[in-house]
């Protein structure tokens, strides 16, 4: 199962029962859908600051910052 069909699970975007290629997307769903898929872009995102901050050398926590931003802390 990817990533994607694993988010539109969980926002309801299937229909249990019917074959593996049938998906029944109401407006609810897929505002639940895209609402997971931005939270995952996001997590990205600060992950990758995380690794930046990892290696930065300039003890400013720049990037610690950018990846609570991201994350909203």
């Amino acid at each position: 199962m990817t990533e994607i069909e694993r988010m539109a699970r969980e926002a309801g975007c299937f229909t249990p029962g019917a074959s593996r290629n049938y998906w029944a997307v109401t407006d609810p769903a897929l505002a639940r859908f895209a609402e997971l898929v931005r939270a995952a872009e996001r997590e990205r995102c600060a992950k990758l600051c995380d690794e930046f901050a990892r290696v930065d050398l300039t003890g400013y926590g720049i990037a610690e910052d950018c990846a609570a931003a991201i994350r909203g802390n």
